[in-house]
């Protein structure tokens, strides 16, 4: 591990996963509590090459994004992509993080692939004509490649989230690796912050404030292309100024919705959702499994009711 730089530290707490399951909300609620600090940039993925087997960028740059951070008990940075390296990136950040905390929000693999697949056109990075159906198609085909940063292999492959999460569980106990569902999120935020609170011994009365919870990144489909580029480099080109100045941000985001927005997403028949979920049994069987050993009881109806 790199020398530290004069004051600055690592981080001592992260969202390692997944993407489109309420991570950019939770790290936001976090970064707001007065014993968290959040790094400059929600996602610096930092450890992700390692899941590409490409080498890592200098540490020091890394403690960079926290030499804002004083006199707090937790440094919080949230990368989604640590948890598909496995043991590379859990080995790397327990040899150089060392007494680590880290939070895994799982979300219905199902509800995730769709978010996943109109995240992908609302930010550009998915032909707004591909329809759902070939997409579906041509993921399943891609997810029996290598690992692979192309959208396709990433949209189903990266809902088998058993394949995932077994190196973490080995090299974390219960004390350092925290499971948890995007459904509890949703349904009861302050429930949700408060017992996360609890379980990294601070304070959860500010999550009693249910005025917080304001829902982050959620998927919504510009009516101007070029109006919604612009908005995007804005919004990751000032991103540590609007988590401070969270009502200037709110506002902007609300007057920006209602000027580029198209009123009807696309909407997923009742078929494909069907197709989704029958390629998603057998994973769930074997998530749920996992979880029983772990003793986790407390899980969303999408685990509790495999088979319905």
């Amino acid at each position: 591990m790199g020398a530290y730089v004069e004051n600055k530290k690592p981080p001592n707490l992260l969202i390692i996963g997944v993407h489109k399951a309420g991570t950019t909300s939770v790290f936001e609620y976090l970064s707001a509590h007065p014993e968290v600090c959040g790094s400059r940039k929600k996602e610096l993925h930092y450890y992700t090459p390692l899941r590409f087997n490409r080498p890592l960028t200098d540490f020091d740059d890394y403690l960079s994004k926290f030499s804002h951070c004083r006199k707090v008990k937790y440094r919080l940075e949230a990368s989604p992509s640590y948890l598909y390296g496995k043991g590379k990136i859990g080995g790397r950040i327990r040899n150089d993080l060392g007494n680590v905390k880290l939070i895994l929000i799982l979300r219905d693999p199902v509800s995730r692939f769709i978010s996943f697949y109109k995240s992908l056109k609302t930010t550009l990075r998915l032909d707004v004509k591909t329809e759902f159906d070939n997409f579906l198609e041509d993921s399943v085909k891609a997810s029996s490649g290598e690992e692979s940063e192309d959208v396709y292999f990433r949209g189903f492959q990266e809902g088998l989230y058993s394949e995932y999460i077994k190196d973490w569980i080995k090299m974390f106990d219960r004390n350092s690796l925290k499971i948890v569902f995007f459904e509890h999120l949703k349904d009861d935020p302050s429930r949700f912050m408060i017992e996360l609170a609890d379980w990294l011994s601070i304070d959860g009365t500010l999550y009693k404030d249910t005025g917080l919870f304001k829902i982050s990144n959620r998927t919504r489909m510009p009516s101007s292309i070029m109006v919604h580029k612009f908005a995007m480099l804005m919004n990751k080109r000032f991103e540590f100024f609007f988590r401070s100045q969270k009502r200037l941000k709110q506002s902007l985001r609300e007057f920006y919705f209602k000027i580029n927005r198209e009123e009807d997403m696309e909407i997923i028949s009742e078929a494909s959702v069907k197709r989704v979920k029958d390629l998603y049994i057998g994973e769930t069987i074997k998530l749920k499994q996992i979880l029983d050993n772990l003793g986790i009881d407390y899980i969303p109806l999408w685990l509790d009711n495999i088979n319905n």
